[in-house]
């Protein structure tokens, strides 16, 4: 019996990217983490309008931790960000 609460209980948790975005929030989950899955690159066009949506949604709920799994989606994030 484990009686310790899990290291992520309460968290939420931000995960971009498709890469390994499924072993990523078992992980997450596992440890009580609330995951949020929204990878910022569609497979090979960005998806601009769904981007900025989810952009706008993320910052007004916030997130504990956010997972950026690839240097293209965060550049995306930060471009949409800055504009």
């Amino acid at each position: 019996m484990n009686i310790l609460p899990k290291g992520l209980s309460g968290r939420k948790i931000a995960i971009t990217g498709s890469r390994k975005i499924q072993e990523f929030g078992e992980i997450i989950e596992r440890q009580g983490g609330e995951v949020i899955v929204r990878p910022q690159q569609g497979l090979l066009v960005l998806q601009e309008r769904e981007l900025e949506r989810d952009l706008f949604r993320l910052l007004k709920s916030g997130t504990d931790w956010t997972i950026f799994t690839t240097g293209t989606g965060l550049g995306a994030l930060l471009d949409k960000a800055r504009n």
